[in-house]
């Protein structure tokens, strides 16, 4: 956020619309504060294009990345904050339904706080956060699910609030690390941080030690009780209302969680393209070296086992690049050697008339049967040309099946692999 890399001061306030959220009546100049810095925003500086400009962006990156009805975990400074995030992202959902003729599902944007007034509780609203899969996307919190809530499916984390303590932000990231349910079914998990929150990867867990007047207050305390149970500031809680202040929101990029020297550390997302790049063009120098290397089952196993991270690396870039569709051969391909990657059904789709010439050398029915072969590669890529039941699948068997290549001058084995190689050409 722009508006967080500066103080605002007393005067900024009285040239704007200011209130008391509690009584909604105008704010004396006299009881506000010299300067507010980011910290103290939402938690004794309510900014409403703050929260509208955080939640539009955070909304519009969520729809580039799979669509609105992601679960996910917003991370807010205090319970008024959480209140204002979850209309907000739910005025916002209402809206695109609107504007694209769909139907808003039930229960988008939820509060989820230890509010005792909240209703329902939010012991009533974990469980169906945790398992509906048409309602309660977006649950918005202070720390209430920092620990001890188990959400396997769950695809983001935000963090709209600082965070000095480590150990709290561990906790809170590790709301996403679950591999889904059934297990092993989510591959990743995206962490979203407008609030520079991520520079605690790696950072010591030091406790905090008890402050010696019993009277000083701890990070993120707040005293006394106000309205609705919530804990209040000793300084009066200033709300600056909507279309005050211009706020912006400057990309810092995308990076990926790493471990290196026994620490997590961000890596951007180009520089650990590149590490992977490197390491792939060291262990095969040319795009016919990775097509050798990738129809044989064995050699590939080995390729991606000894790259940065393993299989799961190229996923992960196949993932962030929304290319679903391709092969991890063309993942790898692009990062090597340049090439434009081609989904699985462009590549099943052009093997029949690029291979014309050499289809034609076999019989009618065995060219038949390598065509349903070839296809098979839209499903799930070259392993589904490797597996025991290939010729138990409907649209080969339809073809002519194994009989087919049976007595042909190339074994039914090299034959396979041949039409492998050639779908990668």
């Amino acid at each position: 956020m722009d508006l967080d890399k500066k103080e605002i001061t007393r005067n900024d306030i009285v040239q704007r619309s200011a209130i008391d959220p509690y009584t909604g009546k105008k704010v004396k100049p006299e009881e506000i504060e010299d300067q507010y810095t980011a910290r103290e925003y939402e938690i004794k500086l309510m900014l409403d294009d703050r929260v509208k400009a955080m939640s539009e962006d955070l909304f519009q990156l969520m729809l580039k990345t799979g669509g609105p009805h992601q679960k996910t975990i917003i991370f807010c400074a205090r319970d008024s904050h959480a209140n204002q995030i979850m209309i907000a992202m739910n005025n916002i959902y209402e809206k695109w339904c609107r504007e694209n003729q769909r139907t808003p599902r039930d229960w988008y944007a939820f509060q989820c706080t230890g509010n005792p007034d909240l209703r329902p509780s939010a012991d009533k609203l974990i469980p169906d956060f945790k398992g509906s899969k048409n309602a309660y996307f977006i649950a918005t919190t202070v720390d209430l699910l920092s620990t001890g809530v188990d959400i396997p499916n769950l695809d983001n984390v935000v963090f709209f609030r600082y965070l000095e303590s480590p150990i709290s932000f561990y906790q809170m990231v590790g709301r996403g690390t679950r591999t889904g349910e059934p297990r092993g079914s989510k591959a990743m998990f995206r962490l979203y941080d407008y609030t520079n929150t991520t520079r605690l990867f790696g950072e010591e867990f030091i406790s905090r030690p008890a402050p010696s007047n019993p009277d000083e207050e701890a990070e993120g305390v707040e005293s006394p009780e106000g309205d609705y149970g919530e804990k209040r500031p000793k300084r009066k809680i200033i709300r600056v209302s909507e279309d005050q202040f211009v706020v912006q929101i400057e990309g810092e990029g995308r990076s990926i969680l790493c471990e290196e020297d026994g620490k997590e550390v961000l890596v951007p997302v180009e520089e650990y393209k590149q590490r992977l790049a490197d390491k792939l063009v060291d262990a095969v120098p040319s795009v016919d070296k990775l097509r050798e290397t990738w129809i044989t089952p064995d050699l590939r196993k080995r390729l991606l086992l000894n790259l940065p991270g393993g299989e799961g690396s190229v996923r992960l870039i196949r993932e962030l690049d929304d290319a679903r569709e391709c092969d991890l051969y063309d993942i790898l391909s692009e990062l090597g050697y340049g090439l434009v990657p081609k989904s699985r059904k462009e590549r099943a789709a052009a093997f029949s008339y690029k291979n014309k010439g050499w289809l034609r050398d076999f019989p009618e029915r065995t060219g038949k049967v390598l065509n349903a072969i070839a296809r098979q590669f839209e499903k799930g890529g070259i392993e589904e040309l490797e597996t025991t039941n290939l010729f138990d699948e409907s649209e080969v068997v339809a073809s002519g099946g194994f009989d087919a290549l049976i007595g042909q001058v190339i074994e039914p084995q090299l034959l396979i692999q041949e039409t492998k190689a050639r779908l990668l050409a």
